[in-house]
């Protein structure tokens, strides 16, 4: 079966990359803000959806290596959550693939340790898997879900449709299990400093797997990275605070326009 793509719209090509557990269709609201004016490819990860995991894949660059191949050539990437890491170990290995980095709730390094802010150690795999075995990965996501919209009452119809995705879902638990294990063990702060390309990072301000503590030591590490606050929203802006998410979204792009006519 290999990797699933999708493509839709016209225009520059822009590549959207969804986070762990959970397939492209999470991040449906990013795709349609942006398929009226570009191209914009979206995916399923290896093991998650319609995509194979490989037994090859030992590291985050393995499975960023299983999607080039079928990738534009050259494209602005917005990457969601632990997707973030794959579109950085392409942007550091193959520059001029990677025109802008948008980050959705991500950073370089996940867990916490060396005086980086980040994840509890000892880490996703730990944590989230035992909820999984205990629980049953479907009722782990429904109540991410619902820690997500908590603030909301009544709910909105973008919780409902949330939520029809995971009654939907039928995980690969070893392939979600070996990209926990995975994230866990990644650390691409150095590649992140050495980024030529354009980035800008949407965080959640309550969001636990990203704590917006961690924005300083980004900027340490990246100092012509911009951060983006969107207040309220927890790990999935886009789904909850979508009016807010694209603005932030549609500014960055806008900005993106202006630097280029200015060149």
């Amino acid at each position: 079966m290999g990797v699933f793509t999708t493509s839709t719209g016209k225009g520059a090509d822009i590549v959207v990359i969804h986070g762990w557990t959970l397939d492209h269709q999470w991040v449906q609201p990013i795709v349609d803000q942006l398929s009226s004016d570009f191209c914009v490819t979206s995916l399923d990860l290896p093991g998650i959806g319609q995509s194979d995991w490989v037994s090859d894949i030992k590291d985050i660059h393995g499975i960023a290596d299983q999607l080039l191949p079928l990738l534009p050539d050259e494209a602005i990437y917005i990457a969601c959550s632990i997707g973030g890491p794959v579109a950085i170990s392409i942007a550091a290995r193959y520059p001029h693939r990677v025109l802008h980095l948008i980050g959705v709730g991500t950073m370089p390094k996940f867990i916490s340790g060396d005086d980086w802010i980040g994840v509890p150690q000892p880490g996703f795999r730990s944590s989230f898997g035992s909820l999984i075995e205990t629980k049953g990965l479907q009722s782990v996501l429904q109540t991410f879900c619902q820690d997500e919209f908590s603030n909301f009452d009544p709910k909105p119809p973008a919780y409902h449709r949330l939520l029809s995705l995971v009654d939907k879902t039928i995980p690969d638990l070893d392939a979600i299990y070996n990209g926990l294990t995975i994230v866990d063990n990644t650390d691409l702060r150095r590649e992140f400093a050495s980024l030529s390309c354009q980035i800008d990072l949407i965080f959640g301000q309550y969001d636990e797997a990203v704590p917006i503590a961690a924005c300083n030591q980004i900027k340490l590490l990246s100092p012509k990275a911009n951060i983006h606050i969107i207040d309220g929203a927890r790990h999935l802006p886009f789904w909850t605070h979508g009016k807010e998410f694209q603005k932030v979204l549609d500014n960055i792009m806008e900005g993106r326009k202006n630097q280029q006519h200015s060149i």
